[in-house]
């Protein structure tokens, strides 16, 4: 199959946290940024970015900063930022039409659940009960119209 996926490039920042009462206790949305702090156990994430296409070795200095910058912002001084940083860039593919294809490939035995690129956490649980009626002959009870990979070949 050719599939148009896009990669669409994300970054985060993991550290250790220093003071648990300064660290976040919940997820926190920065909506200027586009960026998401989570906690994950004693560690702080910051995570986003979107950087299309590029090379999955090369990682942007200036990305990486601004996730810095809003850690330091949102909760200043909560993570050790001197060693155990873990810093990660990984592709989130994506359609160039924006929604993912959900459903039958068009080849026998074969279904497609892909291309969410960075909402693919916020579709999950969706696409994947789509996916899931689709599978057992059911009348899904999510609107499957323009998850199908036949809008790609028109």
């Amino acid at each position: 199959m050719n599939i148009p996926l896009v990669a669409v490039h994300g970054y985060s920042v993991s550290a250790n946290i220093r003071e648990p009462l300064d660290a976040p206790r919940s997820a926190v949305m920065d909506e200027h940024y586009k960026v998401a702090i989570s906690r994950l156990g004693n560690r702080v994430r910051v995570a986003g970015g979107a950087e299309v296409g590029g090379d999955i070795e090369n990682k942007n200095t200036g990305a990486l900063a601004t996730l810095y910058k809003i850690l330091q912002d949102w909760f200043p001084g909560a993570a050790h930022l001197s060693n155990g940083v873990q810093e990660w860039k990984g592709a989130r593919p994506m359609l160039p039409d924006g929604p993912p294809i959900v459903g039958k490939s068009g080849l026998p035995g074969v279904w497609l659940n892909l291309g969410h690129g960075s909402s693919g956490w916020a579709l999950s649980c969706g696409s994947a009960r789509l996916l899931a009626d689709q599978l057992q002959g059911k009348s899904p009870d999510i609107d499957d119209a323009g998850f199908s990979v036949e809008r790609l070949r028109t």
